[in-house]
């Protein structure tokens, strides 16, 4: 199970440490931080948590359709996004699950509690493009496919016009195609990315997302998945009617409706991102994936150490990156660190001068 692991375990290493602050780099989460509309209504709200969640979520339903369009009889909500792919899983009951790896570890992790037979389909080495040729061929029937966009942790985008080219080809397959959109709203203000829309036409799409992400809320837990009615249906009889707390349906409405905080954030980003660029081509032995979201893969090993070797180097600084060598089609060298504000990325940037200083 050690391929199991996330970043962001800051307790783990506060506690390991002796309550020591760390700089946590290992977490994808908007370095805007909370935004003060979010904040302001969440205390206004402390008070509700003696009573039940509405089970309808109706406040936050609302903000969803206004802010995306979808139909409502098409969304569903969850306790983050994670919590969607295994109601998926379990809900369809696929025979065969297709993951096209290095990707976000709870699409093979949640098949496997569904029962079904994991099989990979690797990304393309030169660009992480995925390799549609290969996937179409492998595709079987009763299956479900899970397709990251942009992918985590490459940090690129599905080609769109090759999904929708290869949701013709497996449109007789009974071949669910899942869509994880959880770092879209980091570029994507206007939709013009998204799969959203596509679901009336191919009902074997689904389109996943997380607001936890993009809102930096990861500690309440939140997501929706926009799909067919009949699938939507399913998946709300399977789930618990509370799955999202008081605390999360608050923090959702009031964020879907601050665009200012997503302009803020997707005008910050791509510049505190440049900045990390600018410092790590300092380093020609660091080979950099190219990303058009708020993380960078970083493939480490031509400076003669590994990725657990480079993780304890950064920890001994107080900063967690994401050890990254226990993802399928990455190699022993590859960490994935988050783009954080001007100052913290300087503070990394630092700390790595220091490390590589110390191996020459």
């Amino acid at each position: 199970m050690n391929r199991y692991t996330h970043g962001g375990n800051l307790y783990k290493a506060s506690r390991e440490s002796g309550g020591a602050a760390f700089l946590d780099f290992s977490a994808n989460i908007n370095p805007l931080g909370l935004s003060a509309t979010v904040l302001a209504a969440l205390q206004k709200s402390l008070a509700d948590v003696v009573h039940y969640p509405d089970p309808d979520a109706a406040a936050l339903r609302g903000a969803l359709v206004s802010r995306y369009g979808m139909p409502v009889n098409s969304l569903v909500l969850g306790n983050g996004a994670a919590e969607l792919f295994y109601l998926l899983c379990l809900v369809r009951r696929p025979g065969h699950v297709f993951v096209c790896p290095p990707a976000f570890s709870e699409y093979e992790r949640s098949a496997l509690a569904a029962g079904a037979e994991v099989h990979f389909v690797p990304l393309l080495k030169e660009n992480y493009a995925v390799d549609w040729a290969a996937l179409q061929a492998a595709v079987t029937d009763d299956s479900l496919v899970f397709l990251g966009h942009p992918n985590n942790p490459t940090g690129n985008l599905l080609d769109l016009t090759e999904l929708e080219t290869f949701l013709t080809q497996v449109a007789d397959r009974n071949c669910q195609v899942v869509v994880d959109e959880s770092f879209l709203d980091f570029i994507d203000l206007d939709g013009r990315h998204s799969c959203f829309s596509w679901i009336k036409r191919y009902p074997h799409l689904t389109s996943i997302r997380s607001l936890t992400k993009i809102f930096a809320i990861p500690g309440l837990r939140l997501g929706f998945g926009v799909m067919a009615p009949e699938l939507a249906a399913s998946l709300e009889r399977a789930k618990d009617q509370w799955n999202v707390n008081v605390l999360a349906q608050t923090a959702g409405t009031a964020a879907l409706i601050d665009t200012e905080y997503l302009r803020q954030t997707q005008a910050a980003v791509p510049r505190w991102r440049q900045q990390l660029l600018d410092g790590l081509a300092c380093y020609p032995a660091i080979s950099v994936t190219p990303s058009v979201v708020n993380f960078l893969l970083l493939d480490m090993k031509n400076t003669g150490k590994d990725a657990p070797w480079w993780r304890q180097a950064f920890y001994d600084r107080r900063i967690l990156v994401r050890d990254c060598s226990n993802y399928v089609a990455l190699s022993p060298g590859h960490i994935r660190i988050a783009v954080r504000t001007e100052t913290e990325n300087s503070q990394f940037l630092n700390a790595l001068q220091g490390i590589m200083e110390g191996l020459s």
